[in-house]
């Protein structure tokens, strides 16, 4: 079930809210809203609020809901089909729109929510359903932790001054929806110099669900405006072994 994890109990219900509520869309939906925070994608696509970010299915989500309250109340046998879909029909109403994209100063990770703008001991906050993104990055926020290992790698892939620094930079970037650079990072070489290392690194950095890999040659020409669906919404297209020449990129 989509809705593992999420416990309805019967105990805040008030005699007139339970009253005839297997058969009251109103009030069923208020049963369902006390436990789902939904929010709604341009399609108007329903998503809830699970592990600190919205991700789909919020119609199946509302259905699972529903039944679980018809449980608690032991009124299970009084399911009724059109039910699952009078109640998307109604809560779909009042839900609000989702972002468009992340807001780029905040980084949504899985125990919280950094701000960029804010003092170093005001930046992180507790998750919050009020910042309706469906973008999450997978890491947890902990100002102490350190990586020996990575930091080696870095400066021996990249010994010149500043050149770890550099990296590190890269992957913060593509942390945030920032397109005003309007750049493009290249790594060349002739293999087994650290490209495919870096790019795991990133991956893992930036969440496999926040990268597409569209190759480059794809987004321009004639056919371009057909192959950019898969990179909308993501943080990051990443795209290896390009042959130029004898090179790799």
């Amino acid at each position: 079930m989509v809705t593992d994890g999420i416990k309805v109990a019967t105990d805040w219900v008030t005699k007139e809210d339970a009253r005839g509520v297997t058969t009251n869309i109103v009030r069923m939906a208020k049963l369902v809203l006390h436990d789902l925070r939904l929010a709604k994608d341009q399609a108007r696509r329903l998503y809830f609020y699970k592990d600190g970010v919205y991700v789909p299915d919020g119609e199946i989500a509302i259905a699972e809901i529903y039944h679980k309250y018809l449980v608690a109340f032991n009124k299970d046998d009084e399911w009724l089909v059109r039910m699952d879909d009078n109640l998307v029909k109604f809560i779909k109403i009042g839900v609000p729109d989702l972002l468009d994209r992340p807001i780029l100063n905040k980084i949504n990770l899985l125990n919280g929510i950094y701000d960029l703008y804010e003092e170093e001991d005001k930046a992180f906050s507790y998750p919050s359903p009020d910042y309706l993104t469906t973008t999450q990055i997978p890491i947890t926020y902990d100002p102490d932790a350190r990586c020996p290992a990575w930091d080696k790698f870095l400066n021996e892939v990249f010994p010149e001054e500043g050149g770890a620094e550099l990296l590190i930079e890269v992957i913060a970037l593509c942390m945030i929806p920032l397109t005003t650079m309007q750049k493009s990072i290249v790594l060349l070489g002739t293999g087994n110099n650290g490209k495919g290392v870096f790019l795991r690194g990133l991956e893992k950095a930036i969440g496999r669900n926040n990268i597409s890999n569209v190759a480059l040659h794809k987004l321009s020409g004639p056919q371009e405006r057909f192959n950019l669906g898969p990179i909308v919404g993501k943080l990051v297209n990443i795209f290896g072994d390009i042959q130029i020449g004898r090179a790799h990129v």
